[in-house]
């Protein structure tokens, strides 16, 4: 809950509140979810952004324990953090707007001013934004131009031949997944289960190919498990 420049976490069966200093809570302008505070899917984790210091600095807390581990922000500011679908790598917007101030003052746990203003007002002109990936559990962090969501232990992303792949991040081992001839669109990455559900384009199939194409084949390392026509498709990653 913000306590105007405060953070506090309310335990919902004991009643007890624990405020968070210098957290930086200035909002992003978007209605929803808060730029720099957010919860894992499964409710163990928080990760929230810290000033108060020389730098700020990105915070997961384990909520069952209260322990925190900080990492470095990224140079550019961050327009929104979340977890991904398994919680295990926070996903950051990054803006290069230079015009938004650091929040590098210090509060007292005990001091709560009025409500931070959002970031876009100090912006001036469109903001573009980049996507860098943080593993929650290391502090791995990965900048790929490719990047479509975080999976598993490495990343999905989209080559320039329009197929979706599977990159590992340490040892960059690339396998296809769902080939170029889908044009996929994805709806649904679920790591823990290897699978992925997309939307394949519904084109006509190109000449001399068989209906269905490649949709039905099973060559590849990405293995088709439920070709729908044109209905989303599922792909398994072997």
């Amino acid at each position: 809950m913000r306590e105007g420049s405060c953070l506090s976490v309310i335990d919902s069966h004991s009643g007890s509140v624990l405020t968070l200093p210098n957290a930086d809570l200035r909002t992003n302008g978007v209605y929803g979810q808060h730029r720099a505070a957010t919860f894992s899917p499964d409710g163990k984790r928080m990760a929230y952004l810290r000033g108060g210091g020389a730098t700020e600095t990105i915070v997961v807390r384990e909520l069952r324990t209260g322990t925190e581990t900080e990492y470095p922000c990224p140079e550019h500011l961050i327009f929104d953090m979340r977890f991904d679908a398994a919680g295990e790598w926070l996903m950051l917007d990054l803006t290069d707007a230079d015009d938004v101030p650091r929040f590098l003052s210090t509060r007292s746990s005990s001091s709560c001013p009025s409500r931070p203003e959002p970031i876009t007002d100090w912006v001036r002109g469109s903001l573009r934004l980049d996507r860098d990936l943080l593993r929650v559990s290391d502090g791995t962090t990965v900048h790929d131009e490719d990047l479509v969501t975080p999976f598993g232990n490495g990343i999905l992303v989209r080559t320039r031949t329009g197929s979706i792949n599977f990159r590992a991040v340490h040892s960059l081992e690339e396998r296809e997944l769902v080939p170029n001839e889908c044009s996929a669109q994805l709806l649904h990455a679920d790591p823990t289960r290897g699978l992925v559900l997309v939307l394949c384009d519904d084109s006509p199939p190109a000449s001399g190919s068989s209906e269905g194409g490649d949709r039905q084949s099973s060559s590849r390392t990405g293995t088709v498990c439920r070709p729908l026509g044109d209905a989303p498709v599922a792909y398994r990653s072997d």
